[in-house]
């Protein structure tokens, strides 16, 4: 299972800031959690999701600015170029995604702390 109990409730949080999919945002979160890439197999493991739900999930991430493809599988980019990425898109579609900024940051600054101590940084 994974190391942070707590990541579909930061998912959900996330989704209702960004207006993003929440499950994406979970398998995102989730391969934070992994030192090294992902792909629909592990993913499928990790979040108990179906692996052509997880492959659509990973198309999704790579198309959002989520993950990169790697030769083994996908990178989660860091929380704080991903969750950039996520509010540039969220505010393209929605100008009020401004407001949820101050939150968001202290979302990113969390999850970049989980994400260094994955990397043992």
């Amino acid at each position: 299972m994974t190391r942070y109990p707590d990541s579909g409730k930061i998912a959900s949080e996330l989704s209702t800031l960004l207006r993003y999919d929440p499950t994406v945002l979970f398998g995102y979160l989730i391969s934070l959690e992994v030192d090294g890439p992902v792909n629909d197999k592990l993913l499928s493991r990790l979040t108990g999701i179906d692996e052509q739900g997880c492959s659509r999930m990973l198309d999704k991430m790579l198309a959002d600015g989520l993950v990169i493809e790697g030769s083994d599988g996908y990178l989660p980019l860091h929380p704080r170029l991903a969750l950039s990425n996520l509010y540039r898109l969220a505010l393209e579609k929605d100008q009020t995604v401004r407001a949820s900024r101050v939150r968001l940051d202290a979302l990113t600054a969390l999850l970049v702390k989980r994400r260094e101590e994955v990397q043992g940084w």
